[in-house]
């Protein structure tokens, strides 16, 4: 997972760099040339979903240095090798499900921060199962909020279920669907999710159903149930990750997973 650690490793420079350096932080996207197109790219979905709200519709906000959301960054640019204006279906033949993906609906309900663009990621857009639909894969993004028209007037590519959390398990043993690619980047930020999957067992639970959903070589896409800021909370997810019969492929601030057979 060379291509992980790359990816990974450059996202970490651009904490570094700091918000006060945007266009530092252009320059080590542009080093990576798929991370570059590809921002490129999920920019101009990120402005027209923006511009669809009558919240941010009448105000300019600066997209010339805008960068897509790490988690976005990381799965994106590791599933997809390359990509450019002439390949615009890199991603053609994936299944990918998305939990937690977000919606076209005001999820804050103060606008406390007078950042334009930190107001709109607030709402927590469903910014990456709109562009792996884009970029071809078929894809399927379930979240508790639904999408509201009256909110965003944006017709979303990909489907949208809303259901909570705790009633994806049940779904996905009743339709027996499968899939290439799943998701859970931004679960564990989650209160919803926090709030109905607290204890290590209960992660354990959800993350055998999300293995259920998956086809033989299918990959699971997580940030870690604990932090992982000491060896001691590393040895814990990986505990959680192995009892719910997963093997690691990429280890860091975010994990590939691949289910055992």
């Amino acid at each position: 997972m060379v291509q992980s650690e790359v990816i990974e490793g450059l996202l970490g420079k651009l904490e570094g760099c700091g918000e006060d350096c945007p266009e530092s932080q252009l320059e080590l996207i542009d080093q990576h040339v798929t991370l570059k197109h590809l921002n490129s790219f999920g920019k101009q979905v990120v402005i027209r979903i923006f511009r669809s709200s009558d919240r941010f519709r009448v105000y300019k906000a600066d997209f010339d240095h805008y960068i897509l959301p790490h988690s976005v960054l990381f799965l994106i640019g590791t599933l997809c090798e390359s990509f450019d204006y002439t390949n615009t279906s890199p991603m053609f033949g994936l299944s990918f499900l998305d939990v937690g993906c977000g919606a076209l609906s005001r999820y804050s309900q103060t606008d406390t921060d007078q950042d334009l663009l930190a107001k709109f990621h607030s709402d927590r857009p469903p910014i990456a199962p709109e562009m792996m639909q884009m970029l071809g894969a078929r894809t399927i993004g379930v979240d508790p909020r639904e999408n509201c028209a009256e909110d965003y007037d944006y017709q979303a590519g990909y489907r949208h279920l809303s259901m909570e959390f705790e009633a994806i398990a049940p779904w996905l043993k009743n339709t027996q669907q499968q899939f290439d690619v799943i998701s859970g980047l931004n679960l564990f930020s989650r209160q919803g999710f926090l709030f109905n999957h607290a204890t290590p067992e209960s992660v354990v639970k959800f993350l055998k159903a999300l293995r259920r959903g998956l086809v033989a070589e299918g990959l699971l896409y997580v940030s870690p149930p604990h932090v992982p800021s000491n060896s001691e909370n590393r040895c814990a997810n990986r505990r959680i990750f192995m009892r719910a019969g997963f093997r690691i492929l990429y280890e860091g601030y975010f994990f590939i997973l691949q289910k055992t057979k």
